[in-house]
């Protein structure tokens, strides 16, 4: 998980994030995406949609946080299935 150096806590990013208000909404859904995709299966947005109820745009920005060092660095193979649609694998980073 991603620490803050000056705060030595965890957290995201963006010009308009306010820790206080973000980090408890958004760290749960982060955790929920990574134990579905941590099967080692191949997932798509409308899939993870499906299961989770989240926005895919959410889904997707989550994904990409999971390829961050302080997040893990894991490897998220995405491969594409035609008409747009593409399917995600995380691959867990073991080190």
């Amino acid at each position: 998980m991603a620490k803050n150096d000056k705060q030595g806590e965890l957290f995201f990013e963006g010009c308009d994030y306010v820790h206080e208000r973000d980090f408890p909404r958004l760290s749960p859904k982060l955790a929920h995406i990574f134990e579905i995709m941590s099967d080692g299966e191949w997932h798509t947005l409308p899939e993870l949609h499906e299961t989770t109820g989240y926005l895919t745009t959410t889904i997707s920005a989550h994904i990409r946080e999971l390829r961050k060092e302080r997040w893990g660095g894991h490897t998220v193979h995405r491969k594409y299935l035609g008409s747009g649609l593409y399917a995600y694998k995380l691959e867990v980073r073991k080190d």
